[in-house]
């Protein structure tokens, strides 16, 4: 929880009820009416849009710091010895098991929040470069659209060339051709060697393959 005072202390009890009358390791809290500065708002929105397509978070689900983590996965996290942690990120490492409950947000009473454009940048880059290889695959996919629309617009300029405007400038069909053919090939090489890069990112980090819930031993 924050230590701003506008995550209630009385409904810690409530958390842990909660965690312990159902079948779940991570609880998060959401507010009906988040008192915070617009601006505040909008990164946190922005954070969450970006932890639902890099980490596969429920779009209903939102990543409050206000949140009950039962011990087994607690300990997992600790494990994590890379240089950029990021709690919620490796939370859907260890765990689905994850239910919100809805509480009351106070207003800030003493001094103002820290945070600012710098911090917003640095945690969006945390969820988006370290948690994930999207952005890489991203490119790929863009150099992948540009060949086929190379391809495409080849066999138009060639068309064109012959059929419709021979008068057009020589030379000109086959500029555009090899501009737009390199162009592609640049992005999906890049792609290439980005998800090489991104899976070795992914090694670094010790991202799991699964988690243990429970052991059990033969007496």
């Amino acid at each position: 929880m924050d230590d701003d005072g506008q995550n209630p202390p009385e409904i810690l009890p409530k958390l842990i009820q909660y965690a312990q009358d159902n079948d779940t390791e991570v609880v998060y809290t959401y507010y009906r009416k988040k008192k915070h500065s617009f601006f505040r708002n909008l990164g946190s929105k922005f954070a969450n849009w970006c932890a639902t397509i890099t980490l596969k978070k429920p779009k209903d689900l939102y990543l409050s710091s206000f949140k009950l983590i039962k011990r087994r996965v607690i300990n997992e996290i600790m494990k994590y010895q890379g240089s950029y942690p990021y709690i919620d990120g490796l939370i859907f490492f260890y765990t689905s098991k994850i239910a919100k409950i809805e509480v009351p947000h106070n207003s800030r009473k003493i001094g103002k929040s820290n945070y600012n454009i710098y911090l917003l940048l640095k945690l969006w880059s945390n969820i988006i470069f370290n948690f994930s290889i999207y952005p890489i695959r991203f490119a790929l996919l863009l150099g992948l659209f540009f060949f086929v629309f190379a391809v495409s617009y080849s066999i138009y300029t060639i068309y064109e060339r012959l059929f419709l405007n021979s008068s057009m400038p020589i030379g000109y069909a086959s500029l555009i051709i090899i501009i737009l053919y390199f162009f592609s090939l640049t992005l999906i090489f890049l792609g290439i060697i980005g998800e090489y890069v991104g899976r070795i990112s992914m090694n670094i980090n010790q991202k799991p393959l699964f988690s243990i819930l429970e052991k059990y031993e033969k007496n």
